[in-house]
């Protein structure tokens, strides 16, 4: 019956109907066909995921069903809701790494269901996160950690906006200190050591770009009803496709949409350097489980270390290269056999295309690298020039400013200190903005001889004007003039 229903095998209908048994694990034949039926919508609501991602779906889709005190449409709506937040695209990573931990981030830091899916979503939207366990984590440990500190307040959100409006705590927070109301200092927050804490000092400021996302998220959830009306349309879109795989395109390009709408260079780079990261594991022929294992350490490292994501990706090549780049060496084994300890001439030669792939993308990493900290100083310096060219413009329509002299010196202190600022990040970054800062000043040079020039000229015109109430000195008329005229 379940497959006639869905349109499934009958294998995969067991798998599913297994999975919601698991999670849920009915007493009674009641839930026990409760928990048949949430499978079925699974696989109605998603039918072009493999068994296994269907399997992942049925068990998740019948916690958060559960604990959030929902029916089957309105946790599948919730769900598509909270991937269409959400910078996981992937359902299957979705499943396993954003919804299927939802009903703990809530728990965890007193969030209700629309709160823990819009702060999971953030900070995935924000650290560029691709698979969702990072920020998944970041959310939950967030919550956590609040819940500890603030105890007194009731909720989750209401803890984030208190920090908002305290900012004195958050120096607390991130390096160790006191709570009001708690007796003995707390040690500094775990996620204020990693990749995250720009971002979770910016949820804290609720002026910032990452807070008003946040609100504007939890905003897009709306309430249960909006979830079951969430869910019908995805099936209708679904049923409608032409085809298994138009259905897939159209369920993720919510979720593609927000990747096209992230703002944040921090996380797009996060998210651009992770997809380079494993498709060079691929291009220098590495099994899966070494992908799998250069993955995991690459999202670690710049979870909870202190380099960049590029910078990860550049370490992972160079001890990659210098593995490639080792010769064997042929050696006796004490009974007249030789053998090569290490890698063989033949196989040193496959290391060194391996090696020379590397170099290359490694080459053109830190180009981009180098283009991404340019970009991110010569950003930082935008205001400054925005003020030079205020002065320039003025200028341009004839005025002077009062104050040019020490706009331009004070411009030039601020530009030369980033310069300087940049030289660690960037190697011509600062040359760029002397550059930048000497042409402008240049044309405003000339543009202030102008204007003078400009100035005395009418000065000059006025002093040769009659003076209120008298006459004009008729001139007397050029003789050598009116000869001409004649002649």
């Amino acid at each position: 019956k379940g497959a006639k229903n869905t349109g499934q095998t009958p294998a995969t209908v067991a798998a599913a109907y297994n999975a919601v048994f698991t999670a849920i694990g009915p007493r009674n034949k009641e839930e026990a066909l409760g928990a048949m039926t949430t499978a079925e919508n699974v696989l109605q609501q998603y039918p072009e995921q493999d068994a296994m991602t269907i399997k992942q779906l049925s068990a998740v889709t019948a916690q958060n069903k559960r604990v959030f005190g929902l029916n089957d449409q309105e946790a599948l709506g919730y769900q598509q809701k909270a991937q269409n937040v959400s910078f996981v695209k992937d359902v299957s990573a979705f499943a396993s790494n954003v919804a299927g931990k939802l009903s703990a981030v809530a728990k965890s830091g007193d969030f209700n269901a629309a709160e823990a899916g819009a702060l999971t979503g953030t900070l995935s939207q924000m650290g560029g996160d691709l698979e969702g366990a990072t920020s998944t984590m970041a959310a939950l440990t967030m919550g956590a950690e609040l819940k500890e500190r603030l105890p007194q307040i009731p909720s989750g959100i209401e803890r984030l906006r208190y920090m908002q409006d305290h900012p004195e705590l958050q120096k607390a927070y991130l390096e160790g200190g006191k709570f009001p109301g708690t007796a003995k200092p707390f040690p500094a927050a775990e996620t204020g050591r990693s990749i995250y804490k720009p971002h979770i000092l910016d949820l804290f400021n609720k002026q910032s770009q990452v807070a008003q996302e946040f609100e504007k998220n939890v905003a897009s959830y709306g309430g249960a009803a909006d979830w079951s009306k969430e869910a019908a349309n995805v099936r209708q879109q679904v049923n409608a496709a032409p085809s298994i795989q138009v259905a897939a395109a159209q369920r993720q390009g919510e979720a593609s949409n927000k990747q096209l709408q992230l703002r944040d260079t921090q996380g797009a780079m996060a998210a651009v350097s992770r997809k380079i990261a494993e498709d060079l594991a691929k291009s220098a022929g590495e099994t899966d489980l070494a992908q799998k294992i250069s993955t995991l350490e690459f999202e670690y490292n710049t979870s909870f270390g202190t380099g960049s994501p590029l910078d990860e990706v550049v370490r992972q090549i160079d001890e990659k290269r210098k593995a490639y780049n080792e010769r064997g060496s042929l050696v006796d084994d004490g009974f007249g056999n030789e053998y090569y300890r290490g890698p063989s001439p033949q196989q040193y030669e496959v290391n060194q295309e391996k090696s020379s792939i590397l170099e290359d993308a490694r080459n053109k990493l830190l180009t981009i690298s180098e283009d991404f900290e340019k970009s991110k100083v010569m950003k930082k310096a935008e205001p400054v020039f925005g003020e030079i060219r205020n002065v320039r413009d003025a200028l341009k329509a004839g005025v002077e400013p009062k104050d040019t002299d020490k706009i331009l010196q004070e411009a030039d202190r601020k530009v030369r200190r980033l310069a300087v600022e940049s030289q660690g990040a960037s190697d011509t970054a600062g040359n760029e903005l002397i550059k930048t800062m000497t042409e402008l000043a240049n044309e405003i040079k000339q543009l202030r001889e102008v204007v003078k020039v400009d100035a005395k000229a009418v000065d000059e015109n006025t002093k040769s004007l009659p003076k209120p109430g008298t006459t004009p000195t008729p001139r007397p008329p050029n003789v050598s003039s009116l000869q001409n005229k004649r002649s």
